[in-house]
């Protein structure tokens, strides 16, 4: 799905994916890196596709350094209205392809709630390279990501499965898979997403 049609879905305000509040997950997900001494916070955090930034407040609100953002403008609208107060919190209209150079090696963690299973097959290794880079050595890549997707006849997504050896595939150049555990979801398209903390390797390993 294009740019376009992101932007026309929050301009008609077709945001079902949008939870109204943390994911459920979250906190599960930040005690697990804070368990494997990975996460120690106050964190310098990054949140790709943030929406209404639900998340990235939360976040915020724990202590943490937060950056948030999306590339639809009307997104970040709608996180200003609700968090735009919200102490270390910064919210920025950005793409996840071609992020600021100043963002380079600026963050000890990434949350990553569903910015790549709303990715194409042929954007995602660009994706997760991306997030490399933003990320210090030893960082961690923290995500939710959605291995089961139950979609109308006819329809692929986004969001797209994203099956856990193809996940493996992707990140194992450059992070190291420390922990990882699926959730049933019995509500809405998605019927299985996983909770997976990545430890981010000093180097890339294959040569994109």
């Amino acid at each position: 799905m294009g740019m376009e049609n992101w932007r026309q879905r929050w301009i008609e305000g077709r945001t079902g994916w949008d939870l109204a509040g943390p994911h459920p997950h979250l906190q599960h997900l930040l005690q697990e890196a804070r368990e494997w001494g990975l996460l120690r916070e106050p964190a310098r955090f990054l949140e790709p596709g943030a929406g209404r930034a639900h998340n990235g407040a939360t976040l915020a609100r724990r202590g943490n350094i937060v950056t948030a953002f999306d590339f639809v403008p009307e997104a970040m609208a709608a996180a200003r209205e609700l968090y735009g107060s919200v102490p270390g919190l910064t919210l920025e209209v950005a793409d996840a392809l071609a992020l600021p150079e100043a963002w380079l090696g600026a963050y000890d963690a990434v949350f990553d709630r569903a910015m790549l299973c709303a990715l194409p097959a042929e954007l995602r290794a660009r994706y997760i390279r991306s997030m490399f880079d933003v990320l210090v050595p030893g960082g961690v890549f923290l995500s939710l990501p959605f291995t089961e997707v139950d979609h109308p006849e006819g329809s692929s997504g986004p969001p797209f499965a994203v099956p856990m050896p193809e996940l493996e595939r992707l990140l194992s150049p450059g992070f190291a898979l420390v922990t990882a555990e699926e959730k049933l979801v019995m509500d809405g398209k998605i019927r299985r997403e996983m909770i997976v903390v990545w430890r981010r390797r000093s180097r890339w390993l294959v040569e994109s």
